[in-house]
């Protein structure tokens, strides 16, 4: 009898780790990044004596699949990226060469923050 328990833990025990997906951040993060996202605070030690109205300078990256779109309406301007996530760090590519590797120091539905070093950059999410 305790032989059969043992034989039926163990397959119970090999089926919960065969069927069950573990966490993967990056698929994760991926999911949470796609949509709109609008700037509304920089953390940059050049801007310490410079206040931004970004109400009217607004800057938006776009998430879509795997591109990134920066636009930056006050400038016009538009710059296309492709991106992956990995390890909580946004890779952006110009033409298939690395561009710029981002922190993600936080990402939920509707907050996303990334960040260099000492320089920081929040965002809101704008549309979904």
């Amino acid at each position: 009898m305790i032989r059969y328990v043992h034989i039926i833990v163990l397959f119970i025990t090999g089926y919960l780790f065969c069927c069950c997906t573990p966490y993967n951040a990056d698929k994760v993060n991926n999911s949470l990044i796609q949509g709109k996202w609008i700037l509304t605070d920089v953390d940059r030690a050049v801007y310490d004596s410079i206040n931004v109205d970004y109400n009217k300078e607004r800057t938006y990256l776009i998430f879509d699949g795997d591109k990134c779109a920066q636009h930056m309406s006050d400038w016009e301007d538009t710059l296309n990226f492709r991106f992956t996530i990995h390890n909580y760090e946004l890779n952006l590519y110009k033409d298939d060469t690395p561009f710029r590797s981002l922190d993600i120091d936080a990402l939920s539905k509707d907050s996303l923050v990334l960040s260099i070093a000492d320089n920081k950059w929040v965002y809101k999410k704008a549309e979904r």
